[in-house]
């Protein structure tokens, strides 16, 4: 990795010095970080750091900021989480599901493997998804954005068929109720904390891959956590 400085040459007598203003860090893959930006406040320097990502080629892009993180207790227990995405600007306003809700070759049915939102910018974003199912309409909020959320679950079955995760809900701003199209088996738990003043912006969800004598259970995604930014 390599560090270069912005510096501002000394300005004379008479004129105000800032001196280093910017650092940047080049990593070994070819994209590099900065930081802004140095603020005096009271004669102290401040440094307020926004991360700012250059990938190979493209052009800088902010990286967004939470300020709080959505979870509920009632998730499936198998799985690893995935990598957080958050809309590049603006919020979800809606979303849609990927569902298998009919038995597979093996009598095996996984039932929610994915969620993606649907931001105001435009974009798509998802977090982990399993490999099973087919992908929904959109589910949109008539005014606003997705503020909270509540999962349907269904506890450990034994030698039954797992499915943990099945269908999810979620809160507009503006008091409605969206639900997806997953299956009605399990049981909702009690509804997350709400986003305050913001929505939620971002998702990372956590998804059971089959392997070993695992694959003959399959519930792929178990767990979901959602973000809010400002």
């Amino acid at each position: 990795m390599v560090a270069l400085f912005q510096v501002e040459p000394y300005q004379g007598f008479f004129r105000d010095d800032s001196s280093l203003n910017g650092i940047r860090l080049h990593c070994p893959d070819g994209s590099f970080i900065t930081s802004t930006v140095g603020l005096c406040i009271r004669n102290k320097i401040s440094f307020l750091y926004d991360i700012l990502v250059k990938e190979r080629g493209d052009l800088d892009v902010e990286a967004r900021k939470y300020i709080s993180t959505l979870t509920v207790s009632n998730g499936g227990l198998w799985g690893k989480w995935g990598e957080k995405q958050l809309c590049q600007k603006g919020y979800a306003k809606g979303f849609s599901l990927k569902v298998q809700s009919m038995l597979g070759a093996l009598g095996d049915a996984t039932a929610l493997n994915g969620i993606r939102l649907h931001c105001s910018d435009g974009s798509l974003i998802t977090s982990s998804v399993g490999e099973d199912g087919t992908w929904s309409y959109e589910h949109s909020c008539f005014l606003g954005y997705l503020i909270s959320f509540s999962l349907r679950v269904s506890p450990p079955q034994g030698i039954g068929d797992d499915t943990a995760a099945n269908n999810i809900k979620f809160k507009c701003e503006d008091g409605r109720k969206l639900e997806g199209n997953g299956p009605a088996w399990g049981t909702y738990g009690a509804w997350s904390e709400t986003c305050i003043m913001s929505g939620i912006c971002g998702i990372q969800t956590k998804v059971e891959r089959p392997q070993g004598l695992a694959a003959l259970d399959r519930t792929e995604l178990n767990d979901v956590k959602f973000f809010c930014c400002t």
